[in-house]
């Protein structure tokens, strides 16, 4: 991935999650429905975009009950005691 496509990815999911706060998809309904145009064929540069967002803690990966992988915007903590 060029430093210009991960800018890209990252910018454009950073977007949808500002105006989408609730949303949670599968790598292949994020590349399709949040992005879509390029990126539907591009799921590898979708998922390091995914990875970068997980790492800096701007996303969460949830392994659901049908054992698909989902994202989310991260959830802050809730204080739980």
């Amino acid at each position: 991935m060029t430093n210009a496509d991960r800018v890209a990815v990252v910018n454009a999911l950073s977007e949808y999650l500002h105006r989408n706060p609730e949303a949670c998809d599968t790598l292949d309904g994020i590349a399709n429905w949040w992005l879509g145009g390029e990126w539907s064929q591009r799921t590898d540069l979708v998922q390091d975009a995914l990875d970068e967002l997980e790492e800096i803690g701007v996303i969460e990966r949830i392994h659901a009950s049908d054992g698909r992988i989902r994202y989310r915007r991260r959830r802050p903590d809730r204080g739980v005691h």
